[in-house]
């Protein structure tokens, strides 16, 4: 998937990646789990028990007595994963260390050159099962505490906002505008009929010539018109054309930030999928690398707000979720070194560190749209307010 465009592929490609991403959990922890009771090393923390302050695990597997029983050969949890994990977690071991045909009586501990001979039982109480199946737990446990870090942006649906961004710029055609240096120089939603800016350019453009038409429309104050209303079309019509291109770029903005941030999240998990599968520290950074973009203002884009006195109707196109309104793309390296609760953690901090860049855009965003209602309230109604100029014709024709 090349980035979710809809509310439903969204959904479901963030349940997708996080079910891989849990399941991939779940392999590395029972390996990790494995590795370290064979060899007496700590098992590390997962993500949510990494944040907690206490945590008791269910079964303390560095004690004589469960190296000896996990290098024995007769634990049925580590010889269950050994044969390539058939079915479940074995539910109970029998717990042999040594019986009486043999079989040693005694383990160096720990299992070091520092180590003791120390004695051990026959049997031990087994909690191999209740700490393998701690696998299945944290990595359902880190899923949740991930996925409620994440921005969601579940409810939101882009197409309806590229139907009301599209509309916009149709009106802005409708109002004459044409696009200008320094975006896009074409959209398909910029085509649309003239007849509104054709006639307002012709009233505009004969402000000079003799009066007998504008005095068949409003009597003898037709100098006084010229002046004053019909100057003012062009301005007005600028202004709207203006206006509801900056509407459409703030719908594009708004927009741009969700579709980038949703395509963020699926990046960054898919990322930690790949790094939790890598068994060598000879895999490429880029193959584990988790990628996010910030989005940029567009308070920086010139010749979107409306103006006083202006008649250029030549407006700042940025293509729909262009490159315009897209930052830097930031990489974050997620670990693997064989340890579960690293990547998850990389994962989770990488998180937070894209969501500050999300609270970024966000205030951005607000920013625009404060900039742009400034602007519009900056500009006189004069040039502001479109008029039918068919309701003082007397004929009707003007």
């Amino acid at each position: 998937m090349t980035g979710p465009g809809s509310q439903e592929d969204y959904a479901s490609a963030l349940s997708l990646v996080l079910d891989d991403f849990e399941a991939a959990l779940v392999d590395r922890w029972q390996q990790t789990i494995h590795d370290c009771v064979v060899s007496g090393d700590a098992i590390p923390p997962a993500l949510h028990i990494y944040k907690q302050s206490h945590y008791t695990p269910v079964y303390e597997h560095r004690q004589p007595e469960v190296y000896a029983h996990a290098t024995s050969g007769n634990c049925a949890v580590l010889s269950w994963y050994e044969g390539g994990r058939e079915g479940g977690v074995p539910t109970s071991c029998a717990g042999l260390i040594w019986s009486g045909e043999g079989g040693a009586q005694s383990v160096v501990w720990p299992p070091s050159a520092d180590g003791t001979s120390v004695p051990v039982p026959e049997t031990i109480d087994c909690g191999l099962p209740l700490l393998m199946a701690q696998a299945e737990e944290w990595s359902y446990q880190d899923r949740a505490y991930v996925y409620e870090r994440l921005p969601k942006f579940a409810d939101q649906q882009i197409p309806v906002l590229r139907n009301a961004r599209d509309a916009l710029m149709g009106m802005a055609a409708d109002f004459g505008a044409t696009a200008s240096e320094g975006g896009e120089q074409s959209d398909p939603a910029l085509q649309t009929s003239l007849t509104l800016a054709e006639e307002v350019d012709w009233l505009f453009g004969r402000q000079g010539e003799g009066a007998h038409w504008q005095k068949d429309w409003t009597g003898t104050a037709a100098d006084l018109a010229a002046e004053g209303f019909f100057a003012s079309t062009g301005p007005t019509l600028n202004n709207h054309a203006l206006m509801a291109n900056g509407l459409g770029l703030l719908i594009n903005e708004r927009a741009t930030i969700i579709d980038t941030y949703r395509k963020n999240n699926v990046n960054l998990i898919s990322a930690a999928v790949t790094a939790l599968g890598a068994t060598t520290s000879t895999t490429s950074e880029h193959d584990l690398a988790g990628l996010w973009t910030q989005v940029s203002r567009i308070g920086t884009i010139v010749g979107w707000f409306p103006l006083r006195d202006s008649v250029n109707r030549a407006i700042t196109i940025v293509s729909w979720l262009g490159d315009l309104l897209l930052g830097d793309v930031t990489t974050t390296e997620i670990t693997y070194d064989n340890d579960p609760g690293k990547v998850a953690i990389d994962l989770h901090e990488s998180v937070l560190a894209m969501a500050g860049t999300l609270n970024t855009a966000e205030d951005g965003y607000a920013d625009d749209v404060a900039a742009f209602r400034a602007a519009v309230n900056d500009v006189p109604g004069t040039f502001l307010e479109l008029y039918d100029l068919t309701e003082n014709s007397p004929t009707g024709t003007h």
